[in-house]
Order: structure tokens, then C-alpha cells, then sequence
């Protein structure tokens, strides 16, 4: 239906032209309602067009009597003093008050209607500097409208479309209620959101959710919150007319957790363990030397890639913090000899990540074994174990390096030093005071304890288990230490005859 305005000629009579300058065209009976401001359009040139409008409200006004709202004809039977009469034929017309958020660079704004939600907007009105405007509709109708900004020629994206009901106030929504009007989250975490609208149109009509700062948090079609960074935002649940609850979701920035020991850990179960803290492990290399060389000394064995941890484990970071990780395929190498045997010893007792564990009496089956040897294995040595490695890795024999992938004991050691070019020494039938011990001696008491002797009265070997966890959080459980500690006393020494010279690489 087509709705023209009356106008008349200057002779008080209707004429053509007056007529179609006076037309106002509108779909369906919807026509801007007086007394709204209407403006020119800029004809500068904008830089840019302006943000898109948010927000979008409309709401039904009162129905208004017939006195102060008369739905009019002109008397066609009075054509010298043209009277005014009610038309109880016309349509009775309801008015919808628009209002929404203000767009950032908008000069003014334009209005669109239509009787469908999807297609059918027609412009209604001119345009508006201010952020409201009203809409007349017949009654019984719902009416969809949405909103555009200018600046200049240019412009915004179309308003998300908003319905409203002529019918009765009751088919509108006046209120929405959120499940909680405020939440708290470190950044990357979420929180559900869920919302409910009264009025009869909201019943088929789903939430629409909308945050005002989508850098801080964001929301999904289904109310589903993320943090993003620190800081507050509102998110909002929008109703079918546009009505709004609202939560305030304040960001408090990454949340702390403590870094999990992955000390000796296989690869993949140690990105598991980081994972399920929600951290991120970065893996690095050593600057150790190459294992290369101990792979060409014995070609028949795999030197195997170990984890170390150089983020320290307990230390409180931010989650989603990243963890360096070490790849252990630079093996401490040394030479070869018996000095070479006593330096890779210093090596790994100087470096807190490798521990004591006497492994299978305490459950952990994967200590004990040579780390550089058998893939999986822990960083943790006991003494006999610890001592085979330092023969294993400085060339000795690959006797040595068979017995890393399947833990001796003390005899054990012993028993394939002596096969090896080791000898018992002795001083005058006895065992050798400090005084006349040599670097790189092995000391041993068969029902104890083995160890190397460092020189200057002091020892190194792996001595004690202090904390039950992976790697030397104390520095004493593989260590240098006084050989008056030798646990019981050492009751033999055994000392080197064989051929293997030593060939030590540049300490630089």
C-alpha cells in the first residue's frame, strides 16, 4: 500500500505538482513520523567511512487517542474550507522509538524498514545527527528495522536487523536476565554465559551476543566467553527488539602454575606434562660436544636424544608460559683415557639436572639406566651406575657401554674393570692411605659403595636420593666431595694398566 501526505495548490485546491512534491513512499504503510530532523547529506569527501552502528534498540510507544493522534482525510465535500475527519476505514498507526550506540566517525545516520528480516529495507526518513528516531507502523504488524552511519559518501555496514511487534506491548522484550552479571578470567579461559528475554516474540527468537571489546573478551553465537587480555569489558545478551542484559567479564591476566619436574622424561610424555599444566615446552640443543664421535667408537649402539629441563621445576610462571627444553644429543665427551673418564665424572656432577636414584628399589624403572644410552631413561645414576657411565663415555671399552644399557652393581663393575686392563693395587698388603691415591683411581667397598677419586683428598660419584624427585635439586646427590665421606670406608682401589692412552679434546 502506497501512503501519499495531503498537500494543496495556492488556490486551496489539490494540484498534480503539489501533490507528487508532497509524496512520501513508504512499504507497507510505514512512514517517518513527524517532527524528526532531517539533514542534507555532507557532500565533503570522507577519508574513511565510519564504524558500523551497535546497539540497536526499538521500542513501542503508547497508543495514542484519537484526539491527539488522528489517523486523517481531507473532506473531499468541502472544497472551500477543507475540514479534517477521523477515517475509520484507515489503518490505526503505531510508533517505534529507535535509538542506538553512537558510531565512531558518523557525520549522521540513516533508517531502514521492512516487513521481512532478510530483504525488503526501505530507507525511512532522511537523515539523522542525532543517535534516535521514530517509526509509524500500522498496527498488528512486525516491522524490522536497522541502521546505517555516513560520513560523507561514504558509510557503514547495515545495523544487525531488529524486530518489533505493533501488535501489543507484551510482544516485545522489556527485560533480559543473564545467568550472572559479572565473572572474573585468566586470559584464554572461558565462561558460559546463558540468557533468557520475555515478551511472546523472544520465545522463537535466539539471544544475540555481543561484546564491547572484543581485544579483551570475546563471545560466541552461544554465549561462550574467552579472555584475551587484561582488562574489563561488557558483554552483552540482545533480545529480539534490542532490549539488553548485561555482564561485566573482568580479565585479570595469565593465571600462575607451578612448572612440572620433566627431568629424564621421554619426549611426548614430557609436552603431555606441560601441556596438562598449560604450559608450552620450546626445545633448544646443548652446547655439549657432538656424541658423534661415541657413536663412531661404537657404531653397534644408539646414543639416544634426552630431555633436560633448564626452566626450573616449581618455579611459578604465567600458564601458557613456554618452558625451555633441552634435547640432551650433545653428549659431554671429553677424550678418552682415564682423565677423560674423570672430567665427563665432573661434568655431569657440576650439572644439577642429572640426580641419584637407586630406581627400581623405589618403583622409577627408568633409573639407573644410562640416559645417553637407552631411550627414556632418566637423568638419575646410583653409584655403580654412575661410575660405568663415566668408563662407558670416555672410551674404555664397550664392554662399559653393554653394562650402561642394563645397570650393574658394584661387583659388577669391578668384575669388568679387571677384565679391562684395571688392576687391585695395594701398599704393603693394605689398601692405600689418601696420601698415596692417584686421579682417577676407583674406590671401592663391595658392600657399599664405588667412586672416583678427583684428587686433593675428594671424590666424585652419585651418593644419595634427598628429595625423591628427578635431577640434584640439592647439588650433593651426584657431587665432589670429601673422601673422608666415603660411606663405611673404602676397603680396595683399582687403578688403570691397560693400553688406552689418554686423548683429551681442547678444554676450550
Amino acid at each position: 500500500m502506497i501512503n501519499f501526505t495531503d498537500a494543496t495548490s495556492p488556490s486551496g485546491h489539490r494540484g498534480r505538482t503539489g501533490l507528487r512534491k508532497a509524496a512520501a513512499l513508504t512499504l507497507s504503510g510505514l512512514v517517518a513520523a513527524s517532527g524528526v530532523t532531517l539533514l542534507a547529506p555532507s557532500t565533503a569527501t570522507a577519508a574513511s567511512k565510519p564504524a558500523d552502528v551497535e546497539l540497536v534498540q526499538a521500542t513501542l510507544e503508547p497508543l495514542q487517542t484519537p484526539s491527539t493522534d488522528p489517523t486523517t482525510v481531507t473532506d473531499p465535500t468541502t472544497t472551500t474550507d477543507p475540514t479534517t475527519v477521523t477515517d475509520p476505514t484507515a489503518p490505526v498507526q503505531r510508533t517505534i522509538k529507535l535509538t542506538w550506540e553512537s558510531a565512531s566517525g558518523a557525520s549522521y545516520y540513516r533508517v531502514y524498514v521492512s516487513d521481512k528480516q532478510d530483504s525488503g529495507y526501505k530507507r525511512s526518513g532522511g537523515n539523522y545527527k542525532t543517535t534516535s528516531a521514530e517509526v509509524n507502523a500500522d498496527q498488528g504488524k512486525v516491522v524490522y528495522l536497522k541502521v546505517r552511519a555516513f560520513k560523507g559518501s561514504k558509510h557503514s555496514a547495515y545495523s544487525y536487523p531488529v524486530s518489533c511487534s505493533t501488535a501489543s506491548d507484551t510482544d516485545n522484550a522489556t527485560k533480559v536476565t543473564l545467568s550472572q552479571d559479572s565473572a572474573k578470567l585468566y586470559i584464554r579461559h572461558t565462561v558460559k554465559l546463558t540468557a533468557t528475554a520475555d515478551g511472546t516474540l523472544s520465545e522463537n527468537t535466539p539471544i544475540r551476543w555481543y561484546s564491547a571489546d572484543t581485544s579483551i573478551a570475546k563471545v560466541s553465537s552461544s554465549g561462550k566467553v574467552t579472555a584475551k587480555k587484561k582488562g574489563t569489558a561488557k558483554i552483552y545478551a540482545i533480545a529480539h527488539n534490542g532490549v539488553t542484559g548485561e555482564a561485566t567479564i573482568t580479565v585479570t591476566g595469565y593465571k600462575k602454575v607451578k612448572v612440572p619436574n620433566v627431568v629424564g622424561m621421554k619426549r611426548a610424555d614430557a609436552e603431555q606434562a606441560l601441556d596438562d599444566a598449560g604450559l608450552t615446552g620450546h626445545i633448544k640443543r646443548t652446547d655439549f660436544f657432538s656424541s658423534s664421535k661415541l657413536k663412531k667408537n661404537y657404531a653397534g649402539h644408539s646414543f639416544t636424544d634426552v630431555l633436560k629441563q633448564y626452566t626450573k621445576s616449581g618455579r611459578k610462571v604465567n600458564e601458557f608460559s613456554t618452558v625451555n627444553l633441552y634435547i640432551v644429543d650433545k653428549i659431554p665427551y671429553e677424550g678418552t683415557g682415564v682423565e677423560a673418564m674423570v672430567r665427563w665424572a665432573e661434568d655431569i656432577a657440576n650439572d644439577y639436572r642429572f640426580g641419584y636414584s637407586m630406581g627400581v628399589t623405589v618403583g622409577r624403572v627408568n633409573d639407573r639406566y644410562d640416559p645417553f644410552l637407552v631411550k627414556g631413561a632418566s637423568l638419575d645414576y646410583d653409584c655403580a651406575t654412575f661410575v660405568n657411565a663415566a668408563l662407558a663415555h670416555s672410551g674404555m671399552g664397550s664392554a662399559y657401554v653393554r653394562a650402561s644399557q642394563h645397570p650393574p652393581v658394584v661387583s659388577g663393575v669391578v668384575t669388568l674393570m679387571l677384565a679391562n686392563g684395571w688392576k687391585r693395587v695395594t701398599a704393603n698388603g693394605k689398601k692405600p692411605s689418601v696420601s698415596k691415591l692417584k686421579r682417577g683411581d676407583i674406590l671401592v667397598n663391595p658392600s657399599y659403595h664405588i667412586e672416583i677419586y678427583d684428587g686433593d683428598k675428594q671424590d666424585v660419584g652419585a651418593h644419595y636420593d634427598y628429595d625423591g624427585k628427578s635431577g640434584d635439586s640439592s647439588g650433593e646427590e651426584v657431587n665432589i666431595r670429601p673422601t673422608s665421606k666415603f660411606p663405611h670406608g673404602y676397603t680396595a682401589v683399582y687403578r688403570y694398566y691397560g693400553s688406552i692412552e689418554n686423548d683429551l679434546v681442547d678444554e676450550d
